[in-house]
């Protein structure tokens, strides 16, 4: 699942999966990280 945020939006996504779950972030900047630099 692509997904095209713009800065602010990415920081707003990326805090609530912090808060959501300290571990399962990093999976998820993983995988978005390869579609937001693609």
């Amino acid at each position: 699942m692509p997904i095209l945020m713009d800065g602010q939006t990415i920081k707003n996504h990326f805090t609530m999966f912090y808060i959501l779950s300290c571990s399962h972030i990093i999976r998820c900047l993983e995988e978005e990280a390869i579609c937001i630099n693609e």
